[in-house]
């Protein structure tokens, strides 16, 4: 009896074992059935073979589902799971919430990875427990062609996003910072998730390759081009992320006072004697060199 239990707890472990995998790869889609085989394509290319992908099917009313059920049939690494639209956040959520990856990868449904970058992230990130992202330079093609290589400062994270939307994370830390924000929903819902993960510390690596490469759409272009829409988003992401911004900024009040104090002392200088002579010598060399 003893040795049966035994046997009955190893068969669990194991098949536990085999149900667990290094990455998973979330391909959120919505209507983009024309790019999304190659996109799966540059998936199964993987020089690093121990992942799984997660097709999630946001409502489309084209042939991604069509598609997405012939990759699960071709090799079972792929899965499948569709859901009502609910827009870019919550798709992504779905698909995080079912991988059994320790470590994420997400990835839209027109864009492409190079062979070796499951590979090469997974080297940096998996030895390296201070590290919470990974990416690298981006490749554009498409409407739009070119290198983005930009360095990464936080400090200037807080200003505009760095990092592309297929950066490699923890799953923990998924789950610790809440996920993707629904409130992100009209865009820089990467912006947002990036910011969420690093709010309590971590460090970010980019890979000096392009390893990512991005497809620049003309539709998707010019339905970025709405900056009513940009200053509402970056507002909600400034609420978001409030601690982080006064931690960046300053205290409201002491910001407020040392201004109040720099204009006071910028007054004291513009009336004294030296500063007016200083105006009026400055006047008359502007006449003499008319």
């Amino acid at each position: 009896m003893r040795l049966k239990r035994i046997l009955r707890g190893s068969t669990l472990q194991s098949q536990r074992q085999s149900m667990e995998t290094s990455i998973s790869i979330v391909v959120s889609c919505y209507n983009l059935a024309g790019f999304l085989g190659e996109t799966l394509e540059s998936v199964a290319r993987q020089s690093w073979q121990d992942w799984e992908c997660i097709i999630v099917n946001d409502g489309s009313t084209d042939a991604t589902g069509r598609l997405a059920k012939g990759w699960t049939n071709r090799d079972k690494r792929f899965k499948y799971h569709y859901q009502e639209n609910k827009g870019l956040p919550d798709a992504r959520n779905a698909g995080i919430q079912r991988a059994l990856g320790t470590y994420i990868l997400p990835l839209d449904a027109d864009d492409l990875l190079d062979k070796s970058f499951l590979a090469k992230a997974h080297a940096i990130i998996s030895r390296n427990s201070h590290i919470k992202i990974v990416y690298s330079n981006t490749e554009l093609f498409g409407a739009e062609s070119g290198l983005w290589n930009e360095p990464f400062s936080m400090k200037e994270l807080l200003r505009r996003n760095l990092i592309p939307a297929s950066a490699m994370f923890r799953k923990s830390d998924w789950r610790s910072c809440g996920g993707y924000s629904t409130t992100m929903k009209g865009g820089f819902e990467d912006w947002d998730f990036w910011l969420s993960l690093l709010e309590k510390g971590g460090e970010v690596h980019k890979i000096e390759e392009a390893l990512f490469k991005y497809r620049r759409r003309a539709d998707s272009m010019a339905a970025g081009i709405d900056s009513q829409r940009n200053t509402q988003l970056r507002k909600q992401i400034v609420m978001n992320h409030l601690p982080l911004y006064l931690n960046a900024l300053g205290d409201p009040l002491t910001l407020t006072l040392e201004m109040e104090d720099a204009k006071r002392r910028l007054a004291l200088i513009q009336n004294s004697r030296s500063y007016k002579l200083g105006q009026g010598i400055a006047r008359l060399f502007r006449m003499f060199t008319k």
